[in-house]
């Protein structure tokens, strides 16, 4: 309970939708496997591990936008809380969305394989195309992260040059300031598509799961 608690103290509000959705894979992954020998749940195990991702994903450029943000603050006395529940938030998401995932990976995957044999419900290219561009747009949230971390480098370079009174220092932290800004607003921004996306992704999975298993069963009888 203590565990559990320090997890939603640590993560927020990105925490409670983790587990969530953790949750929500494990039950869809046994049901999608107890109905593998009778319906394809295409793109439904992508969709939920690629959700859980960007989910973890936007959480860390929250935690890290919190972080900035003390850094950049002139106020010692709420510098540094904010450093520190942002680092929590960064840090607590980006593992828990991983181990969230990999751990959902046998359960869909057996699922997976068992469907093969199966005619697929939906055509192929739908969740394939989706499956893409979920996966690109998460390898963006990831490129982001690195468009961050050589900002903020040069921003610590050019704080130090500043408080030494160089003028065009001045200047260049203006530049990366905003620069860093509209790094974390775009990662926020591609995050926050992806979650929905691999919404979508898993609810066209799931639904023509569904009907799928249905008209199995009505062919049986």
């Amino acid at each position: 309970m203590f565990l559990i608690a320090d997890l939603f103290e640590r993560g927020g509000i990105f925490m409670l939708i983790l587990l969530v959705g953790a949750m929500v894979g494990t039950v869809l992954g046994t049901f999608r496997l107890r109905r593998a020998t009778t319906a394809r749940f295409t793109g439904l195990g992508a969709g939920i591990f690629l959700g859980l991702i960007a989910t973890g994903l936007t959480g860390s450029f929250q935690g890290l936008t919190l972080t900035f943000e003390a850094v950049a603050s002139a106020n010692l006395a709420t510098k540094e809380e904010l450093m520190r529940s942002g680092i929590d938030i960064a840090m607590t998401t980006t593992w828990a969305s991983l181990v969230f995932a990999i751990t959902l990976i046998p359960l869909h995957g057996v699922s997976a394989h068992r469907e093969r044999k199966l005619p697929p419900a939906i055509p192929r290219m739908l969740p394939l195309g989706l499956g893409v561009g979920l996966s690109l747009l998460v390898l963006a949230q990831i490129g982001a992260l690195f468009v961050f971390h050589t900002a903020m480098n040069g921003f610590f370079e050019s704080m130090w040059a500043q408080s030494n009174g160089d003028a065009e220092a001045v200047a260049a932290y203006t530049v990366l300031v905003h620069h860093i800004e509209t790094t974390l607003g775009t990662g926020m921004g591609i995050g926050l598509v992806s979650i929905v996306l691999s919404l979508v992704m898993g609810t066209i999975g799931l639904v023509t799961g569904i009907k799928g298993s249905k008209n199995a069963t009505e062919k049986q009888e």
